[in-house]
């Protein structure tokens, strides 16, 4: 997972956020003037790897690649691209029309059985699949597109993981109880702290 609260975090938060709403329509020039000389920056140091995150934004991988770039760099080149980066998460967010890019996550279950389920979360065109994996006795993992971001065992408790989808902005939690053999219950699904999904 990439820390967003590095620069090179940030950077990538601010130009996977931003490639989105070009593509969808939803950047307005000044936006897009600041992410040019973010992206005309960032290719100096590696236009492949740029190139990669925009194509492909919400990839965790093509993103965890710009952002150790972005912390590989000097003191000074970072803070260059830090200043670009929150210029362009300012612009981002300062527009009405632009906000349409933080819609509302929804979320649904698409599997569930005593020892398994899996929900599927959305906004727009960006989905993403969370799912609870039973491994063996006792012991379970919590897998976000097929990745493993959680494992966890022990008897019967509430548990709960935070976690970040791609490079979006929100802290996803999610809460379940699980018995020692797996069965699991009571699972909740939490965007920054607003409840967005509820199954007993």
């Amino acid at each position: 997972m990439v820390d967003p609260v590095s620069v090179g975090g940030l950077v990538a938060l601010a130009l996977s956020t931003a490639t989105e709403a070009i593509v969808k329509g939803f950047a307005e020039e000044g936006t897009k003037d600041v992410y040019n000389a973010l992206k005309e920056r960032l290719s100096r140091l590696n236009s492949a790897d740029v190139e990669a995150l925009e194509k492909s934004p919400t990839s965790i991988g093509k993103q965890a690649i710009v952002a150790e770039l972005v912390d590989s760099q000097s003191g000074s080149e970072r803070e260059a691209l830090r200043r670009l980066a929150q210029e362009l998460s300012a612009a981002l967010s300062g527009s009405p029309k632009e906000q349409a890019v933080y819609a509302e996550w929804k979320a649904e279950l698409v599997t569930r059985e005593s020892r398994h389920f899996a929900i599927e979360v959305h906004r727009l065109n960006d989905r993403h699949r969370i799912e609870f994996v039973f491994k063996y006795f006792g012991f379970d993992a919590i897998e976000l597109d097929g990745f493993e971001i959680a494992k966890n065992g022990g008897i019967l408790f509430r548990k709960k993981h935070k976690f970040y989808i791609g490079m979006n902005r929100e802290i996803f939690e999610l809460k379940y109880t699980s018995s020692m053999t797996s069965t699991i219950s009571d699972i909740e699904l939490l965007v920054d702290n607003r409840l967005i999904f509820r199954a007993k």
